[in-house]
């Protein structure tokens, strides 16, 4: 249900056809999105591409073929609704806690490196670590329909025990506004400071 609410294109510049994007030629949003582009082609060539593929096989669906154009839709909805979410480490580090706990030299070497990623998490994923909480972006259904606005009516929060929604580690909408929401209004949320550009 999640997967069919979600848009089938996006307006940004990656979407332009040629004849579009040459209406940008000379301006700096037309190089950032060639480079944009170029990148995440490279991306979808160098990794993405082969992965996909044995993650089919492993399924069973070997007939249907992953393209670069399904794999800029994906793009494109993460990072149009991605939010920076609030993660124990052991939950996105799983292999680091067992490492720490054996207690050896090399987990501490390990710990340490854990603010590094390899090429393929820096384009798709982004986390801070802070103490045990790892902040990470990600979806979150529901959520994340909510426009951006630099001035939101409602914040999100995580309820880590579950004492708000009756679920731990789950995520609800908690009023922002002054005055009680108006049934007609929409409902927005602040994404973070992310450009627009592409």
């Amino acid at each position: 249900m999640y997967l069919d609410m979600l848009p089938t294109t996006f307006g940004n510049t990656l979407w332009f056809s040629e004849e579009e994007l040459q209406e940008l030629r000379g301006t700096n949003l037309y190089r950032a999105t060639e480079l944009q582009k170029k990148s995440l082609l490279n991306l979808y060539e160098t990794k993405v591409e082969d992965l996909a593929k044995k993650l089919l096989n492993l399924d069973g669906d070997s007939e249907i073929e992953v393209c670069f154009e399904d794999f800029l839709w994906a793009n494109s909805v993460f990072w149009s609704r991605a939010l920076n979410i609030p993660m124990p480490r052991s939950y996105v580090f799983p292999e680091m806690q067992d490492v720490h706990q054996s207690g050896t030299p090399e987990a501490d070497k390990k710990g340490s490196e854990v603010t590094q990623s390899d090429d393929l998490t820096k384009e798709t994923t982004h986390s801070t670590v802070h103490g045990d909480t790892v902040w990470v972006e990600g979806l979150v259904p529901g959520i994340d329909f909510c426009n951006h606005d630099l001035k939101p009516i409602a914040t999100w929060e995580v309820d880590g025990i579950g004492l708000t929604t009756g679920v731990p580690v789950s995520m609800y909408l908690l009023s922002a506004a002054q005055s009680p929401l108006q049934i007609d209004r929409e409902i927005s949320i602040s994404y973070g400071n992310k450009g627009n550009e592409v």
